[in-house]
Order: C-alpha cells, then sequence, then structure tokens
C-alpha cells in the first residue's frame, strides 16, 4: 500500500509527485470492480505539457492503492 505522506514515484523508476487528494472520489472516472473510486492526482514529471495531450498524460487519477492499469505505472513510494 502505498503511504501517501511520503514520496512518490511510478515502480518503473519514472517520477511523478501527488497534487491532490479528493477522499470523495471522482465518479466521473468510474469505478473499479470493487466499488472504489480514484482519489489521488498524480502528476507524470518530465512530461512535454505543451499541449493538450501532454497535458492529459502528465496527470492520472489513481485509486487509493495507486494501482494502474499500464506495467511499470503502480505508485510506489521512493526506496530509503
Amino acid at each position: 500500500m502505498v503511504d501517501w505522506d511520503k514520496p512518490i514515484q511510478f515502480e518503473n523508476g519514472e517520477p511523478c509527485e501527488l497534487r491532490e487528494t479528493n477522499l470523495d472520489g471522482w465518479k466521473q472516472w468510474g469505478a473499479r470492480e470493487d466499488g472504489a473510486y480514484p482519489t489521488r492526482n498524480v502528476h507524470r514529471l518530465g512530461m512535454d505539457e505543451s499541449t493538450q495531450a501532454g497535458m492529459m498524460a502528465a496527470h492520472w487519477y489513481m485509486h487509493e492503492d495507486g494501482k494502474s492499469n499500464w506495467p511499470g505505472y503502480n505508485v510506489i513510494n521512493i526506496p530509503d
């Protein structure tokens, strides 16, 4: 489980940061099979955000557990 109070990164080593927490969830993104809704806005650092597509690719809405459907993009805490 991710400790959202500590620095984070993707498990593939790509840097990211927590931008926003919404404890009520963003219901427009849909629930997972277990009924949980996304609650975290994660910013992928180092992305070219000069276009709308780049901005959209740089901001991900994640569930509380930080799990992604994209290989290597689960959120983890930065190892000590």
